[in-house]
């Protein structure tokens, strides 16, 4: 796992060999991403793109959205 220095709540995990996922946990969203964190700019490039990738991480339906 990697935090993002910039922003604690931010964290980075491997979820396969060729994938990882950012989870924002002081906003609830998620952002998937090809690659391994084995490389650091990895990390930083998924840190840095995702706001604009993020979905929410909330199991519960968005009714905000019809």
């Amino acid at each position: 796992m990697i935090f993002n220095p910039a922003n604690p709540a931010m964290v980075a995990q491997q979820t396969s060999p060729g994938s990882f996922s950012v989870t924002d946990q002081s906003k609830g969203t998620v952002s998937n991403h090809k690659g391994s964190l084995s490389t650091p700019q990895a990390a930083q490039a998924a840190f840095n793109s995702h706001a604009s990738k993020a979905k929410s991480s909330s199991s519960k339906p968005d009714n905000t959205n019809p």
